[in-house]
């Protein structure tokens, strides 16, 4: 657990599963008295400059040639603007879900809002939203172990933010989209998905690949 200018409370989520050896009582209390303060809600922040790196390069991002004019650092810094501006103004705990090898990076931004409260990281793969956890790689399991923690800690519903979220003629697809599915169909947590806070939420009739 990490105090941050006394405002910010950072939390691996890895301490509040009972039963797991990390699991830490305290940090357990903490994140059940805040997700009762802000009545059950909480923001899913579904991996937070993922596309950053690459934003200059976005045949790095997507295979899909139609989706890579829409993926600019023009369209990428106002999205961004707007999730921190969002962020900033919640009083929600935030679930931050971190793929492998950007803990640090993510931390850090999470620090940077500035903003009260709680924040609780989910490490997850790299390029996928699936939780991870020690000797288990099967996606419904490791949903039903998240989703399991989170409604022992009394969240009811999950909104949904971040990258990357897109259509596909009628198909919803992206990081954001599979958490938000798998966290339907793995528990009684209601879920929303606020596209307008998601890159590069676009809508494109097909798949074209090079």
């Amino acid at each position: 657990m990490t105090t941050i200018g006394g405002q910010l409370t950072v939390i691996n989520s890895g301490t509040l599963y009972r039963g797991m050896p990390s699991f830490c009582p305290a940090d357990h209390k903490l994140a059940a008295e805040a997700v009762q303060q802000a009545k059950g809600r909480v923001i899913g922040v579904v991996h937070p400059l993922f596309c950053q790196p690459n934003i200059h390069n976005p045949s790095l991002i997507t295979d899909n040639r139609l989706m890579r004019p829409f993926i600019t650092p023009q369209r990428y810094n106002a999205y961004l603007t707007k999730l921190t501006q969002f962020l900033r103004t919640s009083i929600e705990p935030l679930l931050v879900f971190i793929p492998e090898g950007r803990q640090a990076e993510i931390v850090a931004w999470v620090n940077e809002l500035k903003r009260p409260g709680l924040a609780m990281t989910i490490a997850t793969e790299a390029i996928s939203p699936q939780p991870v956890f020690p000797n288990s790689d099967n996606p419904h399991i490791a949903w039903r172990r998240l989703t399991g923690m989170l409604m022992d800690i009394g969240v009811a519903e999950v909104i949904f933010v971040g990258e990357k979220y897109y259509r596909i003629a009628s198909d919803r697809a992206g990081c954001v989209y599979s958490a938000f599915m798998m966290t339907h169909m793995t528990s009684r947590i209601s879920v929303e998905l606020i596209d307008t806070l998601t890159f590069p939420n676009v809508h494109i009739l097909g798949y074209e690949e090079e």
